[in-house]
């Protein structure tokens, strides 16, 4: 299929709706970015002097109210010395993108532990019930792992995250597998790992 990303959903141009207080991709973008804020704390002021936009405008995108291009967040991010490469797969899902290439599974993993509040890799194997071992858990947010879809969806919930959203980027892991058999341990569960 095609590799360039399509926005799902309104045109640019409209209101944005309210953020539900579920997880939606924007509320989760809003968290990563509110807690890398309070991490490094510069004031929204001395961040919208970074950024170029008023502290208002700051405010509203650390709420979850706005939704800001990717130059914004870029800056943002920066400013508050956090990873692009971690935000941006939380700024593509809150944007409505969709891009899905082998890479794209670990930083979106990670994104969502960011918003999580940089949750440990400990307590998130003991959020999966010790179904991923603490060691899972660091090779699938950092790559090194691989995993068959349940473990991936088990993951996911444990971040608080949407399975839908993330399927796509584990999908497009998956033909590499055939290629380097060798170079990347998998992790499989098998239905008895559920109790």
């Amino acid at each position: 299929g095609p590799a360039r990303a399509a926005p799902i959903g309104g045109a640019p141009g409209q209101p944005s709706s309210p953020v539900p207080t579920t997880t939606t991709a924007a509320a989760s973008l809003a968290r990563a970015l509110s807690h890398l804020q309070r991490q490094n704390s510069p004031t929204y002021a001395t961040l919208g002097e970074a950024v170029g936009v008023s502290r208002s405008y700051i405010s509203r995108i650390l709420s979850g109210e706005r939704t800001p291009s990717w130059g914004v967040t870029l800056r943002l991010v920066e400013a508050c010395g956090g990873d692009p490469e971690v935000v941006r797969p939380l700024w593509e899902a809150a944007r409505g993108y969709r891009v899905a290439k082998p890479t794209s599974l670990p930083k979106a993993l990670r994104g969502m532990q960011l918003a999580a509040g940089n949750i440990r890799p400990g307590e998130l194997s003991a959020r999966t019930g010790h179904v991923l071992t603490e060691q899972q858990v660091v090779g699938l947010l950092h790559g090194t792992q691989t995993a068959d879809w349940p473990a991936v969806e088990t993951l996911v919930t444990a971040l608080r995250g949407h399975p839908a959203t993330v399927h796509p980027l584990w999908q497009a892991t998956q033909p590499s597998l055939a290629s380097s058999p060798h170079s990347v341990q998998t992790i499989s569960l098998s239905a008895g790992s559920f109790g």
